[in-house]
């Protein structure tokens, strides 16, 4: 499996093998998690969030409403009631809601000590949205990369997915904007016989391609291989 990783560039780590693939959630910095429904994303979430116990509060923005205090309960153990106490959950309805709520971390960061700001997922509630218009996509992104580099914070976005029309390509919502603001990026892919894998597409010290397949666990993920740069083909492309 993915071998331990003694030294990487942020507090917030996921567990052996998603740290091996992507050194942790790093300080200052956005990361960018997309992939279809139930390919792992608010996994990965909950496990970071879990992680951060003892290093501070966490912001959790969760537009989708898939927060679920079962499933952190499974993933945290012992440590449940410890991690769901250093949760400051925020459930908008609107994407108005939702730009305020990022609005307003500047003073929910200077009021407390907060070690990580978790997104999930970014751009559900804009989807909703009658009139959309990615700018404004693009500034919530803004404040958010802000917020990280300010403060010196890990930020983790999850984001949904759609396939590109003329080349059946999976993007993550949002596309160039999403990723202009995002410099660690990887995706979740899922194929037909439900087994999972994740992929750097971008990243400050890792290849991109990186690979590792993984399953869901009762208690969080687990890896079926170790990191290889022999990328496999995902499902959409074939």
């Amino acid at each position: 499996m993915c071998r331990p990783v003694p030294e990487v560039c942020g507090m917030i780590l996921f567990n052996n093998c998603f740290d091996d693939l992507t050194d942790g959630l790093c300080e200052g910095v956005v990361t960018h998690i997309y992939g279809p429904p139930a390919s792992g994303k608010t996994n990965l979430a909950l496990i970071a969030t879990a992680n951060a116990l003892g290093q501070g509060k966490v912001v959790y923005i969760d537009p989708e409403g898939g927060f679920s205090a079962a499933r952190l309960k499974q993933i945290s153990g012992e440590k449940f009631e410890d991690v769901l106490n250093n949760t400051l959950l925020v459930e908008p309805t609107t994407f108005d809601e939702q730009k305020l709520s990022i609005a307003r971390l500047d003073e929910v960061i200077t009021s407390m000590k907060i070690s990580l700001v978790v997104v999930d997922s970014i751009a559900m509630l804009y989807r909703m949205e009658e009139d959309k218009d990615v700018r404004m996509l693009g500034r919530i992104l803004a404040q958010l990369l802000r917020a990280a580099r300010k403060y010196n914070l890990p930020v983790l976005l999850t984001n949904q997915v759609y396939s590109e029309y003329d080349t059946n390509r999976i993007r993550p919502i949002g596309g160039q904007i999403s990723e202009y603001f995002t410099k660690n990026v990887v995706e979740l892919c899922r194929r037909d016989d439900n087994s999972r894998y994740a992929v750097v597409r971008r990243h400050m010290t890792k290849p991109e391609g990186l690979t590792v397949e993984f399953k869901i666990t009762r208690s969080g993920v687990k890896a079926l291989n170790e990191c290889r740069l022999d990328q496999p083909t995902p499902a959409a492309d074939k």
